[in-house]
């Protein structure tokens, strides 16, 4: 028995632990989590701009280095304010190339106020951000430069806007930022029911364009660290979702690529936010890998990257602390709601859940004015596979836990130590036989039982081999088949009725 991902004739000294697909020292500590997010810096902090990624400790630090109100910003506040605990990372793009446009849209009123009111500017979904309010207060007689004067200040009372405002007689807002992300901006004017005497007119005035072409050489700089989660501000671009692919490769019996290669193993999942409401369009697109995750907010006002953050709130917080768990059932922290005409999105449909998980679609539901996670999968979803392996960031996570602890404890108690046969007796130390060696993996595969990641650490250990190799003197072979637990996500019941006769 041997690994054929590393040769016989392999000398250099390293553990390898590969990922497959089976057929089936106190605790290990849990693999420590950690988020890069990539995404646009703000027009005004593109000067001097640097990729190298950057560890931040708040959404005031991202918001002063990248910019307030950027990609970047919108979704580091989410994650700060969520309580994330994880180490956090930056990975800025340079927007400076000719063709990359911002959004523009246009506020026009028309009229005279003919009573006094407080209105409100919806700015992606939301009339207040971070202590600031997009409240614009009327006086009877306003006109429309002096209407357009306070939808201005408002927008600039609000540090963390997407947008600014100019213009006189019309309101213009345009995006911080230059890109096709910020072509997701929307603005709407909400008059509280009341007949002010004013019409408002939004038109959307210039389409934002452009993507970086840095991203894949940027994400080069991951290196060999375990960064376990990305979120990707640019959603489901194929070009983006590909360099994320690639980058990751694939887990294999035979052929592992990327960070799943057992010489560097650190792979991540990416999240991609949508907030469609039938993503059905999308998934079609992106491909059967181990890699992309959606997270959705189906007809949200809110931008598609602050969908993923708020997933990934859910996700870090489950995955760093009790990666047992489940994100069924959490909560986004901060994801603006439906349009007013669409508070039953259509994934609110058991039926309708049920075929986009089938397509590597992750699922929520709008419920009681707040999004409910139901299902979280990336878009493994290998035909005739039940149940798909890689279709779970849970289950990916589990497996990276058992296999950062398995390699821990090779490097402490094994690597190194002179190998004899089983039943030698011997007069000196660190010495290891196979024997021993089946017996610590043994002690891991319990600890790890304890922790609820794996079941029938017993069979496990029943059925695990460990020689050493008939070619290399100095090379030991292990083989050993760990079974992922479940979860009680899906209960059914058959509730007998009868009569009572006395």
């Amino acid at each position: 028995m041997s690994l054929s991902i590393v040769p016989n004739n392999a000398r250099a000294a390293q553990v390898s632990v590969n990922l497959s697909k089976g057929s089936l020292n106190g605790a290990p500590a849990y693999l420590p989590q950690s988020v890069v997010i990539i995404g646009e810096a703000n027009t005004a902090n593109q000067e001097g701009l640097s990729s190298v990624p950057l560890q931040v400790t708040s959404a005031k630090q991202v918001g002063t280095v990248y910019g307030y109100g950027s990609p970047l910003h919108a979704v580091s506040r989410i994650l700060f304010g969520g309580g994330v605990q994880v180490p956090v990372w930056i990975i800025a793009q340079a927007t400076t190339d000719e063709d990359f446009t911002p959004k523009v849209i246009t506020v026009t009123p028309t009229g005279i106020a003919t009573k006094s009111a407080t209105i409100y500017l919806k700015v992606c979904g939301r009339e207040f951000i971070d202590g600031g309010t997009y409240a614009v207060n009327i006086a009877k007689g306003d006109g429309e430069t002096a209407i357009c004067n306070k939808m201005r200040t408002a927008v600039a009372s609000c540090l963390s806007s997407p947008v600014i405002g100019s213009g006189t007689s019309t309101c213009i807002l345009t995006t911080k930022w230059h890109g096709s992300t910020a072509d997701d901006v929307n603005v709407e004017v909400d008059l509280k029911g009341i007949d002010i005497g004013v019409t408002f007119e939004v038109d959307n005035t210039l389409e934002g364009s452009g993507l970086p072409t840095t991203i894949a050489t940027d994400l080069e700089q991951l290196g060999t660290y375990w960064r376990t989660c990305i979120i990707n501000t640019y959603s489901f671009t194929d070009e983006v979702m590909n360099i994320l692919n690639d980058l990751n490769g694939v887990p294999s019996t035979t052929n592992p690529t990327g960070r799943y290669n057992p010489g560097n193993f650190c792979p991540f999942i990416a999240i991609n936010g949508s907030v469609v409401d039938d993503p059905s369009g999308i998934i079609y697109t992106m491909p059967n890998e181990v890699t992309n995750c959606m997270a959705v907010a189906p007809g949200s006002l809110g931008m598609p990257y602050e969908a993923a953050a708020n997933m990934a709130v859910a996700w870090l917080t489950m995955a760093a602390n009790a990666p047992h768990g489940s994100t069924l059932g959490m909560k986004y922290v901060d994801m603006p709601a439906p349009a007013a005409d669409n508070q039953n999105p259509s994934m609110n449909t058991l039926a309708y859940r049920e075929y986009l998980l089938d397509r590597g679609c992750s699922t929520v539901l709008w419920k009681n004015g707040e999004w409910v996670i139901q299902d979280f999968v990336t878009s493994y979803n290998e035909e005739g596979e039940f149940p798909p392996f890689y279709a779970e960031p849970r289950t990916l996570n589990i497996d990276w836990n058992y296999i950062y602890g398995l390699g821990q404890m090779i490097e402490q108690n094994i690597q190194g130590k002179t190998l004899i046969a089983d039943g030698a007796i011997v007069t000196v130390s660190n010495c290891i036989s196979p024997k021993n060696i089946k017996s610590l993996i043994a002690q891991y595969n319990f600890e790890r039982e304890k922790q609820a990641l794996i079941a029938n650490a017993a069979q496990s250990n029943k059925d695990m081999t460990v020689v050493i190799n008939s070619q290399n003197p100095n090379r030991v072979d292990v083989e050993v088949q760990f079974y992922v637990t479940g979860h009680a996500n899906i209960i059914t019941v058959n509730a007998l009725q009868s009569f009572y006769f006395g």
